[in-house]
């Protein structure tokens, strides 16, 4: 996404604010104990079973218009093409 100058949010649920990276080798047990919550409520939220989750949200309405886990550079060339042509 950067080479392609899509913007974006590295963020957990819209908080860019909080320091929310999920770490679950964490020698912290309170940060590895909120990590594996996060992720099985990522999971029964998205399906998903991998991370990155990413996101497509509508800037002006904040509706959500897509998501998918995991690195796919076949959706990321979709929705820039898609951002491009608006």
């Amino acid at each position: 996404m950067d080479s392609l100058g899509m913007p974006y949010e590295n963020t957990y649920y819209g908080n860019s604010e909080e320091t929310n990276s999920i770490e679950l080798d964490s020698q912290d047990e309170v940060k590895r104990t909120w990590s594996e919550k996060k992720v099985e409520k990522l999971k029964e939220k998205y399906q998903i079973t991998s991370l990155p989750l990413i996101k497509i949200i509508d800037d002006e309405t904040e509706a959500e218009l897509a998501y998918w886990s995991g690195f796919r550079p076949d959706q990321i060339k979709f929705w820039h093409e898609k951002n491009q042509s608006s």
